[in-house]
């Protein structure tokens, strides 16, 4: 009896201390929020890009607008709208701006680091050090958490919503960790995991009650595809959305190439490979055993396998989530170690991330959104834009998306007043066939993902892959367009190994 009562009193000293530890983080969130807008200061005008342009800015154009949820002005899909939602409130506050669009998403970056600050102590639990605190710090110059940091995407506030769960249901706090979920899901269909994940969990332990709880989140989620399904008459928003992020992607060849990629990214790509020693060093000391480490781990498998076997595009972004789990895994990892040895890991892990937001792969295309090269993307984009506005005004310019739109739209920043834009479906030859020589002046070519010089896609078996995968095709040279095509290049803007090509016939 005096056993089951020293735990009692135990279980209610910890819960103290947690109390009095949260009181105390309003003041790092105060703090996450001043770094993470000091080290964003000089990209907060960066025009939108990709995904902002063909999807999350329009659907936040049309909450904004006319309070509609389901967008009108981009095609609707499944995504729910908190999101857009976010930045459409911060639009009516302050106002309608790339700059406001900026600061409504780097305040849910410094919610990320909060989040993943409490989820980290959750997890280091004894470990020697402040390995919470430098699991953080790497969280937030991971070049991935950088820039997703500025950009209207769902996969960085889905995040944020993750670690608040996941600390949540750790600390036995599971009110608070369904409603964490329910945002989460909101902000993100597939969050949906976790919280059936964390009811399966309560399940094999036989806490029934507690694990009908996390049914919530599944049931939100439900009432946002119920409404959506009203709207457009597809639990998709539209048909081709699933046929292409569930039919296209149940092949064996996308789902080994993307496990390939996922393992990549998250155990050695920017240095993560330093991370992944340490990891293995606290597997072979045995300080993953806890439950805690097991909840995280499950749920950081199950998460790696969903995006990999579901949805077309293979975007780094979508392990978001995992990331700090890894870092505080590393850290906790490194704890096994001398203390030189420790201090000598994390800051070549740190200084790798650093370098990581600067440069590319060297043997790898990658989306530009990785890293900085999202800000020289969209720097030699407006460069472009203005050259077309001030020496071919009028004209009828032909190129791809997501160019196309910044030509079209003078709502997105790029141009001030649209072009007649003739959109091609790609840079091959057989789009340019396809298309009516007659149609346009200008064609507008750029590079679209980082493709350098060593691109291991050039090989001929990696090349068949890409195609089997991810349907790559061979783009157009310049010398066809001049010799084939009979057009000029009049202007070549080039940085970083990304370029921008004007020609004109």
């Amino acid at each position: 009896m005096s056993g089951i009562a020293d735990t009692s009193v135990e279980k209610r000293r910890k819960r103290g201390r947690r109390s009095i530890r949260l009181s105390t983080y309003l003041k790092f969130l105060g703090f996450f929020t001043v770094f993470v807008f000091g080290i964003h200061a000089g990209y907060m005008q960066m025009p939108y890009y990709w995904d902002e342009v063909g999807q999350f800015v329009p659907a936040a154009w049309d909450i904004h607008d006319s309070g509609r949820i389901v967008p009108v002005s981009t095609m609707p899909n499944i995504h729910p709208p908190a999101v857009m939602a976010w930045v459409a409130l911060f639009w009516k506050v302050f106002t309608e701006s790339v700059l406001v669009a900026r600061c409504a998403m780097l305040l849910l970056g410094a919610l990320l680091l909060a989040a993943a600050f409490l989820l980290s102590v959750e997890l280091c639990g004894s470990a020697p050090g402040l390995p919470a605190f430098f699991a953080t710090f790497a969280l937030a110059l991971s070049p991935l958490v950088f820039t997703q940091s500025l950009l209207v995407q769902l996969d960085l506030p889905a995040a944020a919503f993750t670690c608040l769960a996941l600390y949540f249901f750790l600390s036995e706090r599971h009110w608070p960790a369904v409603a964490a979920s329910c945002l989460l899901v909101l902000t993100k269909e597939t969050g949906v995991l976790l919280p059936l994940a964390l009811c399966v969990w309560l399940v094999f332990e036989k806490r029934y009650r507690r694990a009908a709880y996390y049914l919530i989140p599944a049931a939100v989620l439900g009432l946002w595809l119920v409404y959506l399904h009203h709207r457009t008459g597809s639990w998709f928003g539209n048909t081709e959305f699933g046929r292409y992020n569930l039919l296209w992607t149940m092949r064996l060849s996308h789902i080994a190439f993307s496990l390939a990629r996922r393992f990549y990214f998250l155990f050695i790509g920017n240095f993560h490979w330093i991370g992944t020693l340490g990891i293995l060093a606290g597997v072979s000391a045995g300080l993953f055993r806890r439950r805690r480490w097991a909840v995280a781990g499950t749920f950081a498998l199950l998460h790696i396998v969903m995006v990999s076997v579901l949805g077309g595009a293979v975007l780094e972004r979508y392990m978001v989530p995992v990331l700090p789990l890894f870092y505080a895994a590393a850290l906790v990892g490194f704890s096994v170690w001398t203390v030189n040895r420790r201090w000598l890991a994390y800051m070549a892990l740190v200084a790798g991330l650093v370098a990581g937001l600067f440069v590319n792969p060297l043997f790898w295309p990658f989306p530009y959104e990785n890293n900085l090269a999202v800000a020289t993307f969209t720097k030699l984009h407006a460069r472009a834009a203005q050259s077309l506005e001030s020496e071919y005004a009028g004209a009828r310019v032909a190129t791809i998306w997501p160019m196309s739109a910044e030509l079209s739209n003078a709502r997105l920043g790029y141009v001030k007043a649209p072009f007649q834009v003739v959109e091609l479906k790609s840079f091959t030859s057989a789009a340019l066939r396809d298309s009516d020589p007659k149609s346009y002046d200008i064609l507008v070519r750029f590079s679209r993902d980082w493709d350098p010089d060593r691109n291991l896609l050039r090989d001929r078996a990696f090349r068949w892959a890409a195609r089997q995968t991810i349907g790559y095709e061979d783009p157009v040279t310049g010398d066809e367009l001049e010799t084939v095509y009979k057009m000029k290049l009049v202007h070549l803007y080039q940085e970083d190994g990304q370029w921008v090509e004007i020609y004109k016939k």
